[in-house]
């Protein structure tokens, strides 16, 4: 795992005939490394990721899906734009942001699930593949949003997304919605996600 890189600040844009990427000041770069550029090469060209040496945790915004739910959201980082629409306000303390790096990292290896995959379904294209269901389990059992029978923790993801949303009702809504067990616990958080990433606008500010 390549440890961040702390240069000054990136301020401007970066345009290509296709994609546009924007990024507020004020956030620390890193170097991708080049497996991870061939990984995400069908999502942002090369030559885009290359300019901005953007951090491997900026492109995994499957992070952010399970953050809303699950995870302590403090400190706003960076606001990301693809094509010109808002997609994710990523609010992880460092520390949370190195264990999600290396949960993603684990999980990958042991669910053998591509990353054009996985970023498919952070952009609400989720493919019914069991590679992305055991992804999808493996990281909520680390993140603790699940066990290992695939049983929720529905007090705790409350907290956290009330550290995020205010509104309660809003709030329960969206777990009584989302939060249903299904035959096997790798279908149970596969739906889970989906279902969160299809009602975000619901409950996220």
């Amino acid at each position: 795992m390549n440890s961040f890189i702390h240069d000054p600040p990136f301020t401007g844009t970066a345009k290509s005939s296709a994609r546009k990427i924007s990024l507020t000041p004020g956030f620390d770069r890193a170097r991708v490394p080049a497996d991870h550029r061939r990984d995400l090469n069908p999502i942002l060209p090369s030559t885009q990721l290359q300019l901005l040496r953007i951090p491997e945790h900026f492109h995994y915004q499957l992070y952010s899906q399970l953050d809303n739910c699950a995870e302590s959201l403090t400190i706003r980082i960076w606001t990301f734009s693809y094509k010109g629409q808002h997609i994710n306000k990523l609010q992880v303390p460092p520390d949370q942001l190195q264990k999600l790096i290396k949960y993603n990292t684990e999980c990958r290896q042991k669910s053998g699930a591509p990353m054009p995959m996985i970023m498919a379904a952070v952009q609400g294209k989720f493919d019914d593949d069991p590679a992305l269901k055991t992804h999808f389990f493996c990281l909520g059992k680390k993140i603790g949003f699940m066990d290992k029978d695939g049983n929720f923790d529905r007090e705790f993801i409350k907290e956290q997304m009330s550290q995020l949303v205010k509104d309660d009702d809003k709030i329960e809504e969206v777990l009584n919605k989302c939060l249903i067990q299904l035959d096997s616990p790798e279908e149970t958080a596969f739906q889970s996600i989906k279902c969160m990433s299809d009602n975000r606008k619901t409950v996220l500010p």
